[in-house]
């Protein structure tokens, strides 16, 4: 195996593999050669060093033994004797220490160590008796002992060249290691330096070769790359290793876009006589012709469908006779046309004998080709043509890939082709009616003439009844204000005399102001009635959704009329499910709309009983009022529910009406997601129910609150009523006497304010019209204000708040917004008790 064929991953492995047991070598060595330094330092400094020290030692210690000896010999002081043989004990020490340290380093002969010792017993020998002889009286004669002729003195001399023979020897002995080192230095200098350029010289080889092999294996695809143009692939060749990989991917790389690039310029040569040709048979001339020289072809035929669509007939012919050829059936399950529609509209055909018929009844009759390619282009499930290609020679991969790639493109081109043929001849059929049409036309403009003076009649109608509408709507809302207020001032005064008078003047007079204040209240209903038609019917309406308990606010409307059924011996029954979800909806419509139930089921039943029942069901909640009242005749059902309508019978005119409750109540209905339904017979009752989403799909703001909303009070009873309306001032002194409250009354907005910034009240009764500053203004003011920002205020008005104007109550946080006669006088003294933030107690 060579080099090249060798691996390219095994050969950097191998290659950085050398280079990594080179470099270990290298460390090895150096480690070794290291150590044997180390180990010469250190027999330099364990013998010769130690040794040299142990001998200048032994000269120190003599030499002070030798002078302290002399003094000894001399001091007759006790005490100075004892300093003096301490020191010698001391040194005789010290000389025992570096004789020990001799016998272990010395590396010279041991007899010069054992002479050291035997001198220095015999010094010592000498030195005790010269101690002696001082201690005998005869310190002269020890003296001379000691001195250099003496014998002490002589034993002293010879230990001292004893001594110096060592120091010598072991000074020699450390100059001989040092030259060794020395030399042992250089030797692994340089053998370090000869492994380490035999280490680099291989490693810049190894890389050689290792980018060498890279490189030849590499260069057949550079080359192959450079030389690539497109018209023709050009392969890389193949090397055995892993850019083998790499060459391969390559040329199948080289043969996809060679494949593309010849598909596309096929397509936009396809294209182009698609585009600019406009005669069929021109375009299809050239579509064949192109198909046969991209793939070799020497014959070729193109068949398109008949006029009736069940044939396809011969169109255009190359290298074959047009007569030999035969009408091909589209829905045949046989030849050349059911194959190649069964292999998805593509047939390649190969093995036809040199001579002979065909097996397969084929396009080209007489011709005997050694292959054979088939199209059947296809839109949708409607075949456009057939194109059969045939070769006395063979087909090239490429070239069948080729023909293959492009059976959509041939079928969208042809589509459009037949098309385009299709709509010339119907645009010769067309020009034929043009006349006609122009005739038509002529009419037409004349009737379209008479149609636009139609429309901008009923235009100018539109506009009419526009204006009318928002002029009654006007109407409506002006003159509902302009009759609440005199009609709340009638109903408040009525009702302060009825409590003031009461007892003071006759039962039937007493009774002639409450039958005043009662059809006060009815007209005010009646007129409330009007304006919620009016908004209805303007689509003005608004919803306010809340989260409600529905059975709480069904028996809140049932205890308010229970005192009608009462009065009329009725049982009002309420059956509400306790499990009920709380309901996302505007309380206020659903209130209004059951107060008009259950009255009117109250209203129309003499004796008997009213029943509220209540239900869930698949989201929606169901109130039913059950009554035994009069009933409803069966053709009377749906005319109910009309303005202005009611049931005809001989107790309905007598118990008065206007026909605009029902009305009312199902538009409310159908604005809360619901319906409203009655199901009654006549002398035996009715039912209406009310149905209703448990959470609408919309959220719309603009209906008053049911509640309250804004800050309360803690509990004072300052009160201040900024009201116009002298009836309305009237009327709230006598429901908030004193000394339960303390009322202050101001007659304007500007009144009002400087009375605020008088004394900050614990709450505000505030009207909305009023003239100069209004309650709107004036409730701006309070809420800038830090002092009154968060004082407590009820709005009572008669004034339809519109969408823009309850958002900013709402912003500006308002207790509460009620309506001027629609509350009684107990439940206003509770709202206000409320505000005021009192607990609750009985009103007087």
């Amino acid at each position: 195996m060579t080099a090249r064929q060798f691996p390219i991953r095994r050969q950097i492995l191998l290659g950085f593999g050398l280079l990594l047991l080179l470099w270990g070598a290298l460390g090895a060595l150096a480690l070794v050669r290291a150590r044997q330094i180390r180990d010469a330092a250190e027999r330099l400094h364990a013998h010769p060093l130690q040794v040299r020290e142990a001998a200048h030692q032994l000269q120190v210690a003599v030499l002070s033994i030798r002078r302290e000896h002399g003094d000894l010999v001399q001091e007759t002081d006790p005490e100075s004797r004892a300093t003096l043989q301490a020191a010698i004990e001391n040194n005789e020490r010290n000389i025992e220490q570096a004789l020990s340290v001799l016998t272990r380093r010395y590396l010279g002969p041991p007899s010069d160590v054992e002479r050291i010792r035997r001198l220095v017993r015999e010094w010592s020998s000498a030195r005790l008796h010269t101690l002696d002889l001082a201690s005998a009286g005869q310190a002269p004669d020890a003296i001379k002992k000691m001195l250099p002729q003496g014998a002490a003195g002589k034993k002293g001399e010879q230990l001292l060249k004893a001594i110096e023979t060592v120091d010598d020897f072991a000074e020699k002995k450390a100059t001989a290691l040092l030259v060794d080192a020395r030399g042992t230095n250089r030797a692994l200098m340089f053998q370090m330096l000869v492994f380490a350029g035999i280490v680099v010289f291989l490693s810049v080889l190894i890389i050689f070769l290792i980018i060498r092999n890279l490189r030849r294996s590499l260069d057949g695809v550079l080359r192959a790359t450079k030389t690539f143009s497109g018209d023709d692939p050009v392969h890389a060749p193949v090397p055995p290793n892993e850019f083998g990989e790499l060459a391969v991917a390559y040329n199948s790389l080289v043969d996809r876009v060679t494949s593309e690039l010849r598909r596309q310029r096929v397509l936009g040569t396809l294209n182009q006589h698609f585009i600019e040709t406009t005669d069929p048979t021109a375009a299809c001339d050239a579509l064949l012709a192109t198909l046969m020289d991209a793939t070799g072809a020497t014959t070729g035929a193109l068949l398109l469908p008949d006029d009736p669509g069940a044939l396809l007939v011969p169109f255009v012919t190359a290298g074959l006779d047009p007569c030999d050829l035969k009408p091909v059936p589209i829905d045949t399950s046989i030849g050349e046309c059911g194959l190649a529609l069964r292999a998805g509209g593509f047939l390649h055909l190969t093995g036809f004998p040199e001579a002979g018929p065909h097996v397969l009844p084929c396009t080209p009759g007489l011709v005997f080709p050694q292959e054979l390619c088939t199209l059947v282009p296809r839109q949708g499930d409607q075949v456009v043509a057939l194109i059969s290609l045939g070769t006395v020679r063979r087909f090239a991969p490429w070239q069948i890939d080729l023909v293959r790639s492009l059976l959509e493109p041939i079928a969208t081109g042809l589509s459009a082709l037949i098309a385009q043929e299709r709509l010339r001849k119907t645009s010769l059929e067309l020009a034929c009616t043009n006349e006609e049409l122009k005739r038509q036309q002529q009419e037409l403009r004349l009737q379209a003439q008479e149609l636009s003076a139609q429309n901008r009649e009923l235009e100018l109608q539109k506009a009419q009844l526009g204006e009318m509408n928002r002029v009654k709507t006007a109407f409506l809302s002006n003159m509902s204000h302009e009759l609440r207020t005199p009609l709340n001032s009638v109903i408040a005064l009525s009702g302060v005399l009825s409590r003031r008078l009461t007892g003071q003047i006759p039962e039937e007079e007493a009774g002639y102001l409450d039958v005043i204040e009662r059809n006060g209240r009815q007209l005010l209903a009646l007129i409330n009635d009007v304006l919620d038609l009016a908004r209805l019917e303007a689509g003005k309406e608004e919803l306010h959704l809340e989260d409600v308990a529905v059975p709480d606010l069904i028996r809140d409307v049932c205890a308010l009329l229970a005192p009608l059924a009462q009065q009329k011996g009725l049982e009002l029954v309420v059956d509400a499910r306790e499990d009920t979800p709380r309901a996302v909806t505007d309380p206020a419509k659903v209130r209004q709309i059951l107060q008009n139930l259950i009255g009117n089921a109250i209203k129309f039943t003499r004796d008997g009983s009213v029943i509220v029942r209540q239900r869930v069901e698949a989201g929606r909640v169901s109130v039913a009022v059950i009554d035994t009242g009069v009933g409803i005749p069966e053709d009377q059902l749906e005319a109910i529910f009309e303005e202005f309508r009611q049931a005809t019978g001989p107790h309905s005119r007598s118990l008065g009406g206007t026909g605009l409750g029902l009305a009312i109540a199902r538009r409310h209905a159908a604005l809360l997601g619901g319906s409203l339904t009655v199901h009654s017979r006549p002398d035996q009752g009715s039912t209406f129910t009310l149905t209703f989403p448990l959470e609408p799909g919309r959220s719309l703001g603009g209906s008053p609150p049911d509640g309250p909303h804004g800050p309360a009070g803690n509990g004072g009873n300052r009160l201040l009523l900024i009201e116009d309306n002298e009836a309305a001032v009237i009327q709230i002194r006598d429901l908030l006497p004193a000394p339960d409250f303390r009322l202050r009354v101001a007659r304007d907005g500007e009144t009002g304010l400087a009375a605020i910034r008088e004394e900050v009240p614990d709450g505000i009764i505030l009207d909305l019209n009023m003239p100069g500053v209004d309650g709107f203004e004036v409730l701006r003011q309070l809420r800038e204000e830090p002092a009154t920002a968060l004082t407590p205020v009820l709005i009572l008005t008669a004034r339809h708040v519109s969408r823009e104007e309850l958002s900013f109550l709402r912003e500006n946080r308002i207790y509460q917004l009620i309506q001027k006669g629609a509350i009684q006088r107990d439940d206003l003294l509770e709202r206000v008790r409320s505000m005021l933030g009192q607990k609750h107690h009985q009103s007087p």
